[in-house]
C-alpha cells in the first residue's frame, strides 16, 4: 500500500481525515478527483464513516495465503476484478481464479478497485449471478460425492466441486441460462 497510500498514512497521521479520506478515495480508484465525482450521497457515507480511517491504516498485516490453502478452498467461488485494477492485484487474482478449485474468474471491461459503489446497478446483478452459480454448483456437486463406493474417484470433494464448476457457463457469458 506504500506508494498509492503513503500520502493517505501521513495526513491521517496528521489529524486531517478529511483529506486523508479524499486522498484515500482517490488512490483506492486509481483516480485523482474520484472522492470529488462521487455521488453526494455516498461521499455523505464515506465522511461520516471516515474516523475509521486510523484504524483501517494500522490493521494488521493479512495473513498469507499459500497455493496449497487457495486449493484447500471447498466452495464454488468467484474471483472478481475490474481489468483497469493496478498489474499486482490483477496477477493476484488471476493466480487465486486458477488455484481454487471451483473457481470462475470474472473480468470486469470497464471497471476498476470500487465497482460495488461505482455501479452498484451492475454488480448487484452479477452477485445475484454467482449466488445461483454457486448453489447450482454446490448441488451438483454434493450429487457426485455422494455416488454409490464403485465411483470411489468422485468422493472427493474437491474433483466434484470442479467436475460441477466445469458444466455451467460463468454469469454473463454466452449462452449462460
Amino acid at each position: 500500500m506504500g506508494a498509492a497510500f503513503g500520502t493517505v498514512f501521513e495526513t491521517a497521521t496528521r489529524g486531517d481525515l478529511a483529506t486523508a479520506l479524499r486522498l484515500c478515495i482517490d488512490a483506492a480508484a486509481g483516480m485523482p478527483g474520484r472522492f470529488d465525482m462521487q455521488p453526494a450521497r455516498l461521499g455523505a457515507i464515506h465522511q461520516r464513516n471516515a474516523h475509521m480511517l486510523p484504524r483501517l491504516l494500522t490493521q494488521s498485516p493479512p495473513i498469507p495465503l499459500t497455493p496449497y490453502d487457495l486449493g484447500s478452498i471447498d466452495c464454488p467461488t468467484a474471483v472478481s476484478w475490474g481489468a483497469r485494477i493496478r498489474l499486482c492485484h490483477r496477477l493476484v487474482s488471476r493466480q487465486a481464479s486458477r488455484l481454487i478449485p471451483a473457481a470462475r474468474a470474472v473480468v470486469v471491461d470497464a471497471a476498476g478497485h470500487l465497482l460495488p459503489e461505482s455501479d452498484p446497478e451492475f454488480f448487484a446483478p452479477e452477485v445475484a449471478g454467482h449466488i445461483a452459480w454457486a448453489t447450482d454448483v454446490s448441488q451438483k456437486a454434493n450429487a457426485l460425492a455422494s455416488c454409490p463406493p464403485g465411483l470411489a474417484t468422485l468422493t472427493d470433494r474437491t474433483l466434484a466441486l470442479r467436475a460441477a464448476a466445469a458444466t455451467r457457463k460463468p454469469c454473463g457469458s454466452p449462452g449462460h441460462d
